[in-house]
């Protein structure tokens, strides 16, 4: 079966993606407009690692085409360590 798609493949911002595959499954991290602007604030309202405020949008495709919001793939640090986050990558 042919999958088509057209550029971007995920239509919400996601720059410095990182990409892996496990098992049968690919995940893809990436800064979001939160982190781009320096907005974790709006994490807690945005994105969750188990209840708790989260950065770095997850992403997950069983066909490298469409992809799905998974979570979040980092927990919020406390305030003293800054609130610049970008490009993420395991």
């Amino acid at each position: 079966m042919r999958v088509s798609y057209k550029n971007p493949v995920y239509p919400a911002y996601f720059a410095d993606p990182f990409v892996w595959m496990h098992g049968d499954v690919w995940y893809a991290v990436g800064t979001g407009v939160i982190e781009a602007e320096s907005r974790v604030g709006l994490a807690a309202e945005a994105l969750t690692v188990e209840g708790k405020p989260g950065v770095f949008l997850l992403l997950r495709s069983d066909d490298f085409v469409k992809w799905t919001p998974l979570a979040s793939a980092l927990e919020l640090l406390a305030p003293e360590y800054g609130n610049a986050y970008w490009a993420p990558e395991l």
